[in-house]
């Protein structure tokens, strides 16, 4: 079985927390897959300006992850 994750490790993506855009390093990807609907990808992350840990930003799930801030405020 091949899974494809739509980011990689350290990749660089942009989301929209406590109305604000933040840019976050991809720290870790975890694919849950069963072979229903219920499958996910989602990924944790860290602060590109302070890191504090790997786990700065937990739960991300790729429908609200951007390659940039510009296709992040133009989904707006």
């Amino acid at each position: 079985m091949i899974l494809k994750t739509k980011y990689n490790l350290d990749d660089i993506v942009w989301y929209m927390k406590d109305n604000k855009p933040v840019a976050v390093i991809i720290s870790a990807i975890e694919i849950f897959e069963v072979g229903t609907n219920q499958s996910y990808i989602k990924y944790n992350a860290t602060d590109v300006l302070s890191p504090v840990t790997w786990l700065d930003h937990t739960n991300l799930y790729e429908n609200i992850l951007y390659p940039s801030k510009e296709m992040l405020l133009e989904s707006l």
